[in-house]
């Protein structure tokens, strides 16, 4: 990634766990050049990579034993690469005649898509350089730091760490999944790779405190520690503070499309808290506002609308999708005689006596679990895909641990046998980890409104009733 952005060029990257199927689609739709995989991912994948682009594979363990087939030639890490056009087998610098601007793409994030395809949000190179600034300047990184991140590479929540570490020239601590997954294991490495400086989305750091062995541990060098993509419910969150004193504590806001456009730090917080933490203020060289449905800007207390940004940290477009684009990245409602484009975050919020922008939450179907943001269409898309499936609606219930379960309700068709396990493995061949429902409850008919749409609202109160999810 690093090599990528160094070169001028623009990086992709892909869920390595993420099912065969997505991952040809990302291949294909981001029209790659060059592929870094291994032997047997590239075996996996190499079915659904059809009609790309690829031109090299670089295969990170090795010449493969037997020919892949797939198009494009496979060639080991270990073998020298010709990496431009004229430039000598053996030359490891850049061409003199290299042009490439700030404003050319350096990378393109995919997240989840309303239609079934996942969607790519294209940043440009000047775009990156504002992410790594704000994140030197607001959490006051230096040389001697030590950043990780619990968000894997392919899911922009680590692109902080990821920019902000190589511009500060601090340490970047890279944490494996198995730690992840373990809270008594993260917050041990935490201790012996002396982080100074951690990003975690709250469901992680929830984790920690139920499960992790603070008081084996010494983490007085943890300075800082910067959540969001979720809520943090307070009683957990304060009780984080009080397990690590030496920490401060940033809410940082943002998204694949935008990067970190807002950030609010936590100084102090009642458990008993019902009311959600504040997204905070634009940090330096952007602008975020926010626009209620008559048109007018929000200035007071208790005023809603929904949050527009403006400013160089911007994507410049999704991938290949133009019509999509025209419907996020449009004209500034504020001043109308600019040619200038904003982002429309389809988030709605409102202001404290502070001037802090509050989420509220989203205009369309999107939501996050786990610290990952989905549309819960692209999974209603994708079981509606399974023959025996006759109606589906795909609704999130609020959950203090994770932020929202997904839970589906499916109507099968008439006379069929199929078994929730088989409508699971169905979701889990085609969707990554994280967008496959926490369960599925198969039911004869669905609620409706007055206007004949399927009411997600009784669905989930439903659930909350049940005992199966917490009361938002």
């Amino acid at each position: 990634m690093y090599g990528a952005l160094k070169s001028g060029g623009c990086y992709v990257p892909v869920d390595p766990g993420a099912p065969p199927v997505r991952c040809g689609q990302i291949v294909r739709d981001s029209r790659a050049a060059f592929l870094l995989s291994t032997s047997d991912l590239l075996k996996s994948v190499k079915a659904e990579l059809g009609e790309s682009n690829l031109r090299s594979v670089v295969l990170l363990d090795g010449a493969p034993a037997q020919p892949l087939k797939i198009g494009a030639e496979p060639i080991s890490r270990d073998l020298p690469i010709v990496s431009f056009k004229g430039a000598s087998e053996d030359s490891r610098s850049l061409p003199e005649d290299l042009q490439v601007t700030e404003c050319d793409a350096a990378c393109i994030y995919y997240t989840s898509g309303s239609t079934g395809t996942p969607k790519g949000a294209m940043r440009s190179h000047r775009s990156t350089l504002v992410v790594a600034e704000d994140t030197v300047d607001y959490l006051g990184l230096t040389p001697s730091d030590r950043f990780a991140s619990v968000s894997p590479l392919h899911f922009v929540g680590s692109a902080p760490s990821f920019l902000g570490s190589c511009r500060a020239g601090a340490a970047l601590v890279l944490i494996p999944d198995e730690s992840v997954v373990f809270p008594s294991q993260l917050v041990k490495l935490i201790e012996s790779q002396k982080v100074s400086v951690l990003s975690s989305v709250p469901s992680s750091l929830i984790l920690m405190v139920l499960y992790g062995d603070f008081e084996a541990c010494d983490l007085s060098h943890l300075r800082v520690i910067t959540f969001g993509a979720e809520v943090f419910p307070a009683k957990y969150l304060s009780r984080l503070m009080a397990l690590i004193p030496s920490a401060r504590f940033f809410h940082r806001y943002g998204s694949t499309e935008t990067g970190m456009t807002a950030e609010y730090e936590v100084k102090s917080l009642d458990p008993g808290r019902v009311s959600p933490i504040p997204i905070g203020k634009a940090p330096k060289n952007a602008e975020i506002f926010a626009i209620d449905s008559d048109g007018r800007r929000i200035e007071k207390p208790g005023e809603k609308g929904e949050l527009y940004v403006r400013g160089p940290m911007i994507m410049q477009g999704y991938w290949g999708d133009p019509e999509r684009t025209a419907r996020t990245l449009v004209k500034n409602p504020l001043r109308p005689d600019l040619e200038e484009r904003v982002f429309r975050t389809g988030d709605f919020v409102t202001i404290d006596h502070e001037g802090n922008y509050v989420f509220l939450g989203r205009e369309d179907a999107m939501v996050k679990s786990r610290g990952k943001r989905l549309e819960l269409g692209e999974i209603e898309a994708t079981m509606y895909a399974h023959p025996a499936v006759k109606e589906v609606a795909v609704v999130p219930v609020p959950d203090d641990l994770i932020g929202n379960r997904i839970v589906a309700f499916v109507i099968l068709l008439d006379g069929s046998s199929v078994k929730r396990e088989d409508l699971l493995a169905h979701c889990a061949r085609r969707l990554p980890r994280y967008m496959v429902p926490s369960s599925i409850e198969l039911c004869d008919s669905l609620p409706r409104t007055s206007t004949g749409k399927i009411d997600k609202v009784s669905l989930i109160k439903e659930e909350v009733a049940r005992g199966k999810g917490t009361p938002s």
